[in-house]
């Protein structure tokens, strides 16, 4: 017996031990082997009429022996073949004979297999592969013995020499037989798992089903077959013998995302993504495109229904494309090429320029999936501004479910997809209380409005009732309802859209005194200096300041801020735990609005001459008022005594 050489040994034991995390996997890697092996002889096939062949792979297992026979009629090894191929760790054939045909033509050079090591995955779960090899249009059998790292044996030997499993050569002209022995079962892992034809079924569909050439399992069965004596048809005989059956083929070959669009059916798609992706309900929205480039590669995606339920359960959820090369799987979940604002997508991508690693788990060119990824990115973004233009109630639909995550996109990374994510959002209005766009706004303002105003509380039933809201809807300005979390910081990222600045409803700002206003205003807080100035002092390490306000309607109070921190950002930013309990969360500049119109103002200029301990109640009393009214906590107990000390 043959030793490995001492690297390729290293490498053979760090590679059945470390390099793959799956055991499963050795099945992909050998029928990746078979398909190029396959491709080889039918490229050759089209100058050589004596290459054609039934170009398939055949499965077979034998629970007694606990072996699985895997056999292609391919373009098969000689001696020196197989000496190269097999017996030098990472030494490929495939790409070598990828590079020859690629300068002939580079649509024919598509082979899974880049390494030559994936052969060695099979070691994982067999203690003895045997290799029965027959190169194409040769005489010459030769068998490859190995029992993992101890070494490898190479024989010259003719059929006869061969037992029955051993000599299931497909073509007379050529292929290989690969037959594995397995393990015995121990404590720490049943191998005998891959003897059940169901087992088999299920990792072909997962990891293989889009091999361009037939995979098809042989059952052994058991068949009678009668003898005749020649003289008298009474003493026939019964025997029972066994035959092999071969099933229809396991795999669908070809994959759904590389049918042109036109032959595939709205119910295929719909109906591939249900069983391919676990959902009961048919997707909103799919995506099929073939993407030429630096990186060339299919995808299929989807835009669910709804949201996950681990999502709507705001758990950690792992996502990601399937990623196939060239129709295997080598990714269940890559999220490297989708970034994660649009995480709700789901599909594949399969491309033949993904540079896989020894393993085939792992790219090793990260650059590759970022191309990928900026790729499908702006083709996802493309396809949301066709359906925003073209089926408004779709897009709308889609909205529902997924803006929240449109928006993270347009905020994360401070802001750097802004510009291209903007004209996708969509708010709720005043106007006609429906969904509208920020151009949409735009447009109906006209150059005259200064900015757009928007309004955040829990509903829109709720910001429309509040004090800030009122004033500026009752001067005509329409107002943009935020309720998710995430809105405020949104706003504060895009600034502006269409030279109008974003102006939240609670700024000093939003409404414009007239100058008779303004001047009766002025004169208001003079003559109310020492009583602001009380109050203030009062509700110290509270609030950053208190001013005067007739912008509040008919209210005595309000509650507002100034600087970038805003009340709701601060129970935004409260809400969230923080990994470090000392660390307190920012905290608006609060001002409490006062309107000099409301008797309770009359009341507190009163106390300040009669009653100074009334005039605390009644400042605290202002300050809790002021706080429900714009939804921060509030000591029930406390604002029950504070009203009744007051009245």
């Amino acid at each position: 017996m043959k030793e490995f050489k001492s690297e390729s040994k290293r490498l053979l034991e760090l590679m059945i031990n470390s390099i793959y995390t799956n055991k499963e996997i050795f099945l992909r890697e050998l029928i990746s082997n078979s398909s190029d092996a396959l491709d080889k002889r039918k490229f050759l096939s089209l100058t050589n009429d004596k290459a054609s062949a039934d170009f398939e792979i055949v499965i077979s297992l034998d629970k007694d022996a606990r072996t699985i026979t895997i056999k292609d009629s391919g373009i098969g090894m000689d001696e020196s073949d197989l000496e190269e191929n097999l017996s030098t760790i990472a030494k490929s054939g495939t790409l070598a004979f990828k590079q020859k045909i690629a300068k002939e033509n580079p649509k024919d050079a598509g082979q899974i297999g880049q390494f030559g090591v994936g052969f060695y995955s099979a070691f994982m779960v067999a203690k003895k592969i045997e290799v029965v090899s027959k190169k194409f249009d040769s005489k010459e059998i030769f068998l490859w013995t190995s029992y993992g790292v101890d070494g490898y044996d190479i024989k010259k030997v003719s059929s006869t020499q061969l037992s029955e499993k051993q000599s299931l050569l497909l073509d007379k002209n050529g292929g290989i037989t690969i037959i594995l022995t397995l393990h015995d079962d121990d404590d720490d892992f049943r191998y005998s798992q891959f003897l059940n034809d169901d087992t088999i079924e299920e990792l072909v569909k997962k990891y293989s089903d889009y091999i361009r050439y037939p995979i098809r399992l042989e059952e052994t069965i058991e068949v009678e077959v009668v003898e005749k004596n020649s003289k008298e048809t009474k003493n026939s005989k019964k025997q029972k013998a066994k035959a092999n059956e071969t099933k229809p083929p396991l795999n669908s070959m070809i994959p759904i995302w590389k049918k042109p669009k036109s032959k595939v059916k709205e119910e295929e798609l719909n109906e591939f993504y249900m069983t391919e992706f676990s959902d009961f309900s048919p997707p909103l929205k799919h995506i099929f495109a073939s993407m030429e480039g630096t990186i060339s590669y299919n995808t299929l995606l989807f835009i669910p229904s709804k949201l996950s339920d681990e999502f709507m359960r705001g758990e950690k959820i792992s996502y990601g494309l399937k990623l196939y090369c060239e129709g295997v799987l080598v990714m269940e979940k890559c999220s490297d090429v989708l970034p994660e604002y649009l995480s709700f997508v789901k599909g594949l991508v399969d491309s033949s320029d993904l540079p896989l690693n020894i393993s085939r788990e792992i790219l090793q060119h990260t650059k590759h999936l970022k191309i990928i990824s900026r790729s499908l990115e702006k083709k996802i973004l493309d396809e949301f501004r066709k359906t925003l233009d073209n089926d408004r109630e779709l897009y709308e639909k889609i909205w529902r479910e997924f803006g929240t995550a449109l928006k993270f996109g347009s905020y994360e990374h401070f802001g750097v997809r802004k510009d291209s994510l903007k004209d996708l959002l969509l708010f709720n209005s005043s106007h006609e209380n429906k969904l509208t766009t920020l151009k949409e706004y735009v447009e109906r303002a006209g150059v005259s409005q200064e900015y757009i105003y928007y309004a955040v509380g829990e509903s829109a039933e709720k910001i429309k009732k509040s004090v800030h809201c009122g004033a500026v809807l009752e001067r005509g300005y329409e107002v943009l309802f935020l309720h998710d979390k995430i809105d405020e910081f949104v706003m504060k990222v895009l600034m502006e859209y269409g030279e109008k600045k974003f102006l939240p409803v609670t700024s000093p700002d939003a409404v414009e005194l007239s100058n008779d206003e303004k001047d009766e205003l002025l004169k208001e807080e003079d003559t109310a200096k020492e009583l602001l100035t009380f109050i203030k002092t009062h509700l110290k390490g509270k609030i950053f300041d208190v001013r005067l306000s007739t912008k509040i309607l008919d209210h005595a109070t309000s509650l507002t801020s100034e600087g970038e921190i805003t009340i709701e950002m601060e129970k935004v930013l409260g809400s969230v735990p923080s990994p470090n309990s000392k660390l307190q969360p920012p905290k608006a500049k609060k001002i409490l609005l006062i309107n000099p119109n409301h008797s309770v103002f009359q009341k507190m200029q009163q106390a300040l001459k009669d009653d100074h301990s009334l005039l605390r109640n009644y400042s605290d009393l202002l300050l809790s008022l002021a706080m429900l009214g714009v939804g921060l906590p509030v000591d029930g107990g406390e604002l029950s005594e504070l009203v009744q000390r007051t009245i």
